[in-house]
């Protein structure tokens, strides 16, 4: 055989090896263009994700500065200053844990209530927390966990909690009236001192029935009554699992 014909032999394809080298080259194209599909998603991910970091830095940046400037405004002095504002960025410090500690994107909202009551009452027989397994989002858990805050330390100065024997009683549950979802929390103290309606409002009837409303469009209910303050919280739904 001649060297043309050894040459001629040896570029001749076997039609099998020639279908496996094709199949094999179509495999591998086709996993390049699912990391690349891979990884443009992952970057889009990312991108949501700071976006979602900033939205939620910016919020509380916002919340942080308006608290300084109604603390200050209210404050007697420093040391009664630092003492109110210090409790607050621990509150908001408290519902980021829950927010990092989570795997989902909301919160258990039994879980945020008996963490803020917890960091102020003197012990867990002071209070009583039941309701339905209700979930909410990291932005309305920031405006409620303040507002249980002020609760409880408005329970711990003046109300129940200033006394032996008084107990704070918190229920939530999801109401469905006709079309409209609202989450609905009631805030019950009893077997403290008389109450009476204040002369001027704090900090935290201002965050209740004007930064709720704002940030969340809650409508909320104060009721003075001698027997125990009573605070009813009604959310729209949507706005309660809004991100």
């Amino acid at each position: 055989m001649s060297a043309s014909q050894n040459r001629d032999a040896g570029s001749a394809v076997d039609p099998d090896v020639w279908s496996y080298r094709v199949s094999g080259n179509q495999h591998i194209e086709l996993l390049h263009n699912q990391l690349v599909a891979e990884t443009a998603n992952a970057e889009e991910v990312q991108r949501a994700c700071l976006r979602e970091a900033c939205f939620r830095v910016r919020n509380t940046l916002q919340v942080i500065i308006g608290m300084v400037r109604k603390t200050l405004h209210r404050a007697g002095d420093v040391e009664e200053f630092e003492k109110a504002f210090t409790g607050r960025i621990q509150a908001i410090g408290r519902v980021y844990a829950l927010v990092c500690g989570e795997r989902s994107t909301r919160i258990h909202f039994r879980e945020l209530a008996q963490m803020q009551l917890a960091a102020v009452a003197r012990s867990q027989d002071r209070y009583v927390c039941q309701g339905s397994d209700v979930e909410i989002a990291p932005t309305a858990a920031l405006s409620v966990g303040l507002a249980l805050h002020e609760l409880a330390i408005n329970a711990g100065q003046y109300g129940c909690w200033s006394v032996p024997g008084g107990t704070v009683h918190l229920d939530w549950n999801r109401t469905d009236e006709g079309s409209s979802r609202s989450l609905v929390i009631h805030w019950q103290e009893s077997g403290g001192p008389l109450v009476s309606n204040p002369m001027c409002r704090g900090f935290g009837s201002e965050l209740l029935l004007r930064q709720l409303r704002y940030e969340l469009a809650a409508d909320t209910a104060l009721d003075f009554a001698p027997r125990g303050l009573e605070v009813t919280l009604k959310i729209p739904w949507d706005r309660a699992i809004a991100a």
